[in-house]
């Protein structure tokens, strides 16, 4: 039986890491980027992707070859269903998710069933990267807290 005196620090040891902390997305234009160097992919350099939480919006356009933009709706995720990365022996860093309503093709790839969702371990804090992945994707990868196409913002509204 632990002493009076033990109980508090105990206590105190065994919630140590129990707490989650959040990764939150911010709404802007993003480019797609190399995972490793952050640096503009040159296959997608015309490519510009805007996220518009408060409206629920994602618009994929081409400003520099004329053609149409494509726009499509995001649905929030419940917090409960976030995808997660940083795992430690007892929590992780929730990372906030949104559902894209609409098939994507980004490139040569189609994703059927697209989520976006943010990146980092910086628990209750705003990302500037964004990871743009598939059902399909989740369900084969090994990886936590990856997708397929990764985004850095370039400006805020």
């Amino acid at each position: 039986m632990l002493s009076v005196h033990l109980r508090p620090i105990f206590l105190t040891l065994c919630c140590i890491g129990c707490s989650s902390s959040s990764v939150s997305m911010m709404s802007g234009a993003y480019s797609i980027v190399d995972a490793v160097s952050l640096e503009p992919l040159a296959e997608f350099e015309n490519t510009l992707i805007e996220i518009d939480l408060d409206n629920k919006a994602l618009t994929m356009s081409w400003p520099d070859e004329g053609q149409p933009a494509f726009i499509t709706t995001l649905e929030a995720v419940d917090e409960a269903d976030w995808m997660e990365a940083c795992p430690t022996n007892f929590s992780s860093t929730l990372l906030e998710t949104w559902t894209v309503t609409d098939e994507m093709t980004i490139g040569d790839i189609v994703l059927a069933e697209p989520f976006i969702f943010a990146d980092g371990c910086q628990g209750d804090t705003p990302s500037e990267l964004v990871w743009v992945s598939s059902v399909a994707h989740e369900n084969t990868s090994m990886e936590i807290g990856t997708g397929l196409f990764y985004l850095k913002l370039n400006s805020t509204p």
